[in-house]
């Protein structure tokens, strides 16, 4: 890691602005870049499974969930497989 500091010129007078910024700056080599790009895609591929997952749940549920429609719980279930599909986007 290299660290560049900006700093100010001493100020003429004791109101002037005076600052120190670093700057950090790291240099990954090609295996480590390899190794975060193949986490990364694994991940997408994991979450796609899981949105699929989520969708096929949400679909056999609904199918389930309108025999019950005259049931008290029926709008509680509804809100929550809703609530489900926002979640998931």
């Amino acid at each position: 890691m290299t660290v560049t500091r900006l700093k100010s010129l001493h100020p003429e007078t004791e109101f002037g602005p005076s600052w120190n910024i670093p700057i950090y700056q790291s240099t990954w080599n090609d295996d480590k870049v390899g190794k975060i790009k193949k986490w990364l895609i694994q991940n997408e591929k994991t979450q796609k499974e899981i949105n699929a997952l989520l969708q096929k749940y949400s679909q056999e549920t609904l199918k389930h969930l309108h025999k019950l429609k005259h049931d008290a719980c029926y709008n509680e279930m509804l809100n929550l497989i809703n609530f489900s599909k926002i979640r998931k986007k």
